[in-house]
């Protein structure tokens, strides 16, 4: 199991214990500490000296989410790794569960567990796998819902697994190579379950293992525009890498009208969240429309300035890994009102 922790020191113990009591009969915990200064690391290192099951990896900077996922899978010794954010628990079987499902068939590379938000009454859904249209807009599925077992029918292919608790089988980890390392956080669990994808595999939702999960707190100003900056990079670099150069131009011109619609839609749900405070959807705090810009230009001009490296990495995508056709991908992916399902991800509060 990997766990990256920075500043977690609200939940990383819960986290580590919850672990800890799985009844899965053999595994490491590699914890990543992305040089937290909240006491997190120390609160780590007292479970370890607990439980020699326990190894922690401390970083001198904060290298980012994938990065550090990365480091520890490079010395995991396991034949699954199953990712996990720090403010995760978990129940006692649903490690063991979610190893059932990726060893009861060779195509299956990849699950996620029902995702549910910690200590809501009644329970709510985090997410039961994450969907992608094929411009680059993702979403959760069933978040916000009352958990009434609507997702619970049986296993189920998704388009991608979310980061938060996810388990992947690690030569198939290894061979797409891992998490990009330039996605600094946002969009690297998607942009790794495409590239698994592309490799032929299977990517599955399991709703007898169940995980809880506390989910992003409030953003201020600065983060929202840093989040937005690290999104629309992701998004464009993602694009270029996956598809074929079919399909490319196509893709990407949906993805710029996405920003232009979101140009236009923005300041409209600014004027209607101002002043209101709760984390209502990923544009919807009250970040000056400057900033915002900003921030999105900045990740535009990051893909220019990076074009070289990510087209190095299209094409090993592209002649090493792919075994999957644009069409075989995109018969997972949400085809259904895609304007409807951008204006989602901006104002949820517009939708029921």
């Amino acid at each position: 199991m990997i766990i990256v922790n920075f500043q977690g020191s609200r939940f990383i113990r819960d986290c580590l214990r919850s672990i800890l009591s799985s009844d899965y009969p053999s595994f490491e915990v590699l914890v990543v500490d992305n040089a937290s200064t909240d006491g997190s690391a120390e609160l780590i290192e007292e479970e370890l000296e607990k439980d020699p099951r326990v190894i922690i990896i401390r970083n001198r900077v904060n290298v980012g989410f994938a990065k550090a996922n990365n480091q520890a899978a490079k010395i995991s010794r396991g034949e699954l790794l199953l990712f996990l954010n720090a403010d995760t628990r978990t129940d006692g079987s649903s490690m063991r569960r979610l190893a059932e499902a990726l060893r009861s068939d060779d195509r299956i590379a990849v699950a996620q567990p029902k995702l549910l938000l910690i200590d809501t009454d009644p329970p709510r859904i985090d997410s039961t796998g994450d969907l992608m249209d094929p411009y680059g807009n993702g979403y959760r599925r069933g978040v916000g819902l009352v958990d009434r077992g609507q997702f619970d029918d049986k296993v189920e292919e998704i388009f991608s697994a979310r980061g938060a608790a996810m388990i992947v089988k690690r030569d198939i980890f290894i061979r797409v190579g891992m998490f990009d390392e330039d996605f600094f956080l946002y969009l690297e669990d998607v942009d790794l379950c495409w590239r698994i994808r592309l490799a032929g595999k299977s990517i599955k939702y399991v709703p007898k293992a169940v995980v809880f999960h506390a989910g992003a707190g409030s953003r201020d100003q600065t983060m929202l525009a840093q989040a937005w900056f690290h999104v629309v990079k992701n998004q464009l670099a993602m694009i270029v890498k996956n598809y074929s150069w079919r399909h490319l131009p196509k893709a990407l011109l949906g993805r710029f009208l996405c920003y232009a619609i979101i140009a236009i839609y923005y300041p409209i749900v600014l004027s209607k969240t101002r002043g209101r405070r709760g984390n209502v959807g990923f544009l919807t705090e009250p970040a000056p429309i400057p900033q915002m810009v900003r921030a999105a230009l900045g990740g535009m001009l990051w893909n220019l300035k990076a074009l070289r490296q990510t087209f190095s990495k299209r094409s090993r995508i592209q002649t090493v890994i792919r075994r999957a056709s644009d069409e075989a991908i995109s018969s997972y992916m949400e085809k259904r009102d895609p304007l409807a399902n951008l204006l989602r991800q901006i104002d949820p509060t517009s939708f029921t």
